[in-house]
């Protein structure tokens, strides 16, 4: 049975005002859906790491979207209509009120100094605009195996750890530690991680279906392809960063761009192409 969230007590509410809850005005139905969903995925990830700071923000935002978007359909009308969207939302949502039952409901005062550079965190940003989803987690050793990050963005996280055939989806990793991370057969798409470092990692029958490295850690990375692998497209993007010791080994590389990195003994480095453009904001992207 379902939680109504109208009724659930706040959790952790002075959490979520110091972490800058990005709940905006005049958001959609579907954007609210939207941030219901990466608010999901985050609480997911901080409860199975165990960090108790990550999970009552994240908590408390997921709690903030779906009151929000319970108030927006009660005030739709006829009332056909509204039925049924409350039917929808109730059978979607069964995950999230199941992840909120065992989410902590207090805030660690330990970690408060934590939580007050996560409310600062955007002024340090690439994003700004937005509060990052999780701040300074630790999820070194915890296997996130088939894992989908969807919509997330994490800053100064640690993922240390197996995560192999983990699904990636408009994520941005900000400063993030994936060193020796076992990346193995991952799907990223949309996504961007900027001066991270996933040194000595793999990356192995990896799918890159647009996904840019900015100013990243990349050295001695295994981006092989192998044989028996169904062959995929890569379309990925290298800016800045330092590549030397990379194994490209059976990788298509037609459509990989690399803009002033480091390359040397990298083996089988990819040839930078021909043009790319690099516009004032924003990852370049290849012509």
């Amino acid at each position: 049975m379902s939680i109504d969230v109208s009724q659930r007590p706040w959790l952790g509410a002075s959490a979520v005002r110091a972490a800058g809850g990005d709940e905006v005005d005049g958001a959609t139905l579907d954007e609210r859906f939207a941030a219901a969903r990466r608010h999901e995925c985050a609480l997911n990830i901080a409860l199975l790491v165990g960090d108790d700071l990550a999970s009552v923000v994240t908590s408390a935002r997921l709690t903030q979207t779906l009151q929000r978007a319970r108030e927006m359909i009660a005030a739709i009308e006829p009332a056909v209509r509204r039925a049924a969207l409350e039917a929808v939302f109730q059978a979607s949502t069964q995950t999230m009120h199941r992840l909120l039952r065992v989410a902590p409901t207090g805030c660690p005062t330990r970690d408060s100094s934590r939580l007050t550079r996560w409310m600062l965190a955007p002024g340090r940003s690439t994003a700004p605009t937005r509060v990052p989803d999780l701040f300074e987690l630790d999820a070194a050793g915890t296997a996130l195996s088939d894992h989908a990050f969807v919509g997330l963005h994490a800053a100064r996280c640690r993922f240390i750890s197996a995560l192999p055939r983990a699904r990636f989806r408009d994520v941005l990793f900000e400063r993030s530690d994936f060193t020796y991370g076992d990346l193995r057969g991952t799907v990223w798409q949309h996504s961007c991680a900027r001066s991270s470092c996933f040194r000595d990692g793999s990356f192995a029958d990896a799918v890159f279906d647009g996904v840019t490295f900015i100013e990243c850690d990349l050295r001695r990375v295994d981006f092989s392809f192998g044989s028996h692998t169904e062959r995929a497209a890569t379309r990925a993007q290298f800016v800045g960063c330092d590549l030397r010791g990379a194994i490209w080994d059976g990788r298509d590389r037609s459509d990989v761009a690399i803009v002033d990195c480091k390359l040397d003994d990298a083996g089988g480095a990819p040839p930078v192409k021909a043009a790319v453009r690099t516009g004032a904001s924003g990852p370049p992207r290849a012509a």
